[in-house]
């Protein structure tokens, strides 16, 4: 009888668990509200791959100090691309994780450093 009524509940319980990761947008957008969406992060990991000009990686050295790169930042590293007439693509196709997008961004910084010497 016990088993009876424990099995079904903890299907539920697990079943309501999946439902809720799954449908949870606050793993897109970063707790802090002054942050950068996460296709901004993913934006500007791509751009390392274009070889930017030293304004661009100037002020994203700067940008990246205190680990946080917020929409205003965002917009004046896509205005030094965009008098380079280098474009900053930024795409909403899918749903990005934050972390995941901000994770990119970092390896990509770091690789960058490495490959070109900058400290």
């Amino acid at each position: 009888m016990l088993y009876g009524v424990a099995a079904p509940a903890l299907i539920v319980y697990i079943a309501l668990n999946i439902h809720v990761y799954v449908t949870n947008d606050s793993k897109y957008y970063s707790e802090n509200p002054d942050e950068a969406l996460s296709e901004f992060y993913i934006a500007l990991a791509d751009q390392l791959k274009n070889n930017p000009n030293s304004e661009f990686i100037n002020k994203l050295t700067d940008s990246c100090k205190d680990k946080i790169i917020d929409d205003e930042e965002f917009m004046a590293l896509a205005k030094i691309q965009i008098k380079q007439k280098e474009l900053i693509t930024v795409s909403y196709k899918e749903k990005i994780v934050f972390d995941d997008a901000k994770s990119k961004l970092i390896e990509s910084w770091e690789k960058y450093q490495k490959e070109n010497l900058i400290l």
